[in-house]
Formats: structure tokens, C-alpha cells, sequence
């Protein structure tokens, strides 16, 4: 994929809750239902970010993911971390050309030469509090269908 996985189904059709509030989303997790939403809850960041996901629709049986595709493994991200030429170097070549900074405020952009467009990507806690809210341009955060690695790749 070549942009963050913006869907609000799963593969078989089956609809994913939408949890725009901590409320929902903290019920969503204690309940174990598939839930999504926008970057600090706002539909305007859609269209940059994708959409996030909790664990639930991540390793959900019918499918996040497109039709010939699947959330990558913990095994899967380490062998695409390494044939970049490992983790000092691969997050370059794997981050857009925009997006990025550092804490003062300096262009921290990658090269997007492996392909990835990796943008920047938040999490969110099971209690509903966005993890990297004053962080934006920082840092990313992916999925891996590993259950022992779950929460970030």
C-alpha cells in the first residue's frame, strides 16, 4: 500500500464502529469490538492519515485489510527493516518527503526511496487518549498482526 489504510469496513463488508470520543473508544476496547477513528478525532486529518484502528479490528478474523492484502507480521516488518539496510538507515528510506520534524521544529523528512511513504501516524490508548497528540510530525506508529508485538512495528 502506498497510504495509510483509510477503511470503515472489514474485507467481508462488515462495518467498523466509528469511536470519536475517549468514551467510545474505551468501550470499544473493554467490549472487544473493532473501532476506528480520525487523528484527534477530526475528519479533516482523513484524507493525510488514514484512518486508526484498535487492536480489535486489527486482529479481527474477517479482515482489515484490502483484498489481497494483510497487516504484516513482526517477522515481516524485521525483514523489510533489514533489506533497508537496518533500523539506523530503513526509517529514512521508508518515510515521505514531507511531514516530518524534529523537536526544535527542523525538517526530519525521509527520502522515500524503498517506496513506503511512511507519514506520520498516531496511536491511541485503550482509554481513548492519543499517545503522540502534542508529538504530530514525530514519530509513527504501525500495526504488526503479531499478538505478542501488538501496539506498534
Amino acid at each position: 500500500m502506498a497510504e495509510n489504510l483509510n477503511v470503515d469496513t472489514l474485507r467481508n463488508g462488515d462495518p467498523i464502529a466509528m469511536a470519536s470520543t475517549d468514551e467510545e473508544w474505551e468501550h470499544a476496547s473493554q467490549n472487544g469490538t473493532p473501532a476506528w477513528c480520525y487523528y484527534a478525532n477530526d475528519s479533516a486529518n482523513g484524507p493525510t492519515y488514514g484512518k486508526l484502528y484498535n487492536w480489535y479490528a486489527v486482529q479481527d478474523p474477517r479482515g482489515l485489510a484490502p483484498a489481497g492484502g494483510h497487516v504484516a507480521s513482526d517477522q515481516e516488518w524485521t525483514r523489510l527493516i533489514d533489506r533497508l539496510g537496518g533500523e539506523q538507515i530503513a526509517g529514512l528510506k521508508m518515510k515521505s518527503d514531507q511531514g516530518w520534524h524534529d523537536l526544535q521544529g527542523h525538517l526530519y523528512n525521509g527520502s522515500n526511496s524503498s517506496g513506503f511513504s511512511a507519514r506520520r501516524a498516531d496511536q491511541r490508548w485503550d482509554h481513548g487518549a492519543f499517545i503522540d497528540d502534542w508529538l504530530e510530525g514525530l514519530g509513527g506508529y504501525w500495526w504488526t498482526s503479531t499478538p505478542a508485538a501488538h501496539g506498534m512495528a
